[in-house]
Order: structure tokens, then C-alpha cells, then sequence
């Protein structure tokens, strides 16, 4: 990556990316008090340097935090429910596909990303699991 706006100069800033045969850099999600404290480190399934966890939010009034995972091919994605106090992970949808899923980021004026809704007890998700793109609940 070049850097050109930092100083006068550009230099180069070297980025971790797997060449073709590679495997990726592993990932994983600690959490820490905002107090401070030891990091909790989620168990999540699967191997790390095989996934990627492409989305994190936390859920509204709760402890909660709402991940979703793809595997490499990104033809899988898994939507999971991680609390870090209990360390318990829960999958609650796994949409694939025979070519890729589709993911979308949330924005503020764009809910494509999925929305929170009723204080944080349901959640509208977009997908085209059926060839068109519609929102579910």
C-alpha cells in the first residue's frame, strides 16, 4: 500500500495478503471491558486461517455480539450469536450458494447489512438465497 499523505514523501506500507497456494492471516474476536481486564477470545468454529469473520455488531440491550462468518470460497456465510460472558456461540442461519453470497455491509441510509429491530429481539437480513434479492425477518 503507498502511503501519500502522511508527509511530504510517499512510502511504501507493506500489507499482509496470501498469494495464490497461501493461506490467509488467521482471524479472531477478543472482547475486553471497557473497565479493562483479561481479553476474552471467542471460540469461533472453524479453522481461522479458512474463514473470515466479515461483520461484527453488537446487539442492541444486550452482552451479546452478532457475527457473521465466510468460508473461503465465500459460497457459505454463517450468522452467529456470540456472548462473550458464557462464551457460548449459537448459529441461528447458514445461507450458501453455488457460486458466492452476496454480502452487504449496513450503512446509515442503506439497511442491506441487516437492521435491528424491537430493542434488539429481531433482526431484517437481505438476501438473494432464491435468485432475488428480498428482506427477511
Amino acid at each position: 500500500m503507498l502511503n501519500t499523505t502522511d508527509s511530504v514523501y510517499s512510502r511504501v506500507i507493506p500489507v499482509e495478503y496470501p498469494k495464490v497456494g497461501e493461506s490467509p492471516s488467521p482471524t479472531r474476536i477478543g472482547v475486553v471491558s471497557v473497565t479493562g481486564g483479561p481479553t476474552v477470545w471467542l471460540a469461533i468454529p472453524g479453522d481461522p486461517q479458512q474463514h473470515y469473520l466479515n461483520r461484527m455488531d453488537w446487539i442492541p440491550n444486550s452482552s451479546s455480539l452478532f457475527v457473521q462468518q465466510l468460508n473461503r470460497k465465500q459460497n457459505e456465510s454463517k450468522l452467529l450469536i456470540c456472548t462473550p460472558a458464557t462464551q457460548s456461540i449459537t448459529p441461528i442461519y447458514t445461507e450458501t450458494d453455488k457460486a458466492w453470497v452476496d454480502v452487504r455491509e449496513r450503512n446509515t441510509t442503506d439497511p442491506n447489512g441487516g437492521e435491528w429491530l424491537s430493542g434488539g429481539k429481531a433482526f431484517v437480513w437481505v438476501s438473494e438465497k432464491d435468485g432475488w434479492r428480498h428482506i427477511y425477518r
